[in-house]
């Protein structure tokens, strides 16, 4: 359902329709917080970044980048090899 919330917003977006692009990806978001699925996560705030910036919304792009960094870099915490770690977290 995630990722169903994430391509409508990304169709908003193309659309140049950023309100209902935005309401969809914190559809997608909040479907995340009762079924986590940090990589799915990671995907949807880049997104939701990326239309922020293009909407010219500074700061709430500021605000989805760091939330996915953050997640980015859980997610990094998991791996134990450092090489695979540092090509992991340099992805994004």
């Amino acid at each position: 359902m995630a990722w169903a919330h994430k391509l409508l917003g990304d169709v908003a977006v193309r659309e140049e329709r950023f309100d209902d692009g935005r309401r969809e990806y914190d559809a997608a978001l909040a479907v995340l917080e009762h079924h986590h699925c940090p990589i799915i996560e990671w995907r949807i705030l880049l997104a939701a970044a990326d239309m922020a910036s293009a909407y010219r919304d500074l700061g709430l792009a500021e605000r989805y980048r760091a939330r996915s960094r953050a997640v980015l870099h859980s997610l990094g915490e998991s791996i134990t090899d450092d090489r695979l770690r540092r090509n992991f977290l340099g992805s994004g």
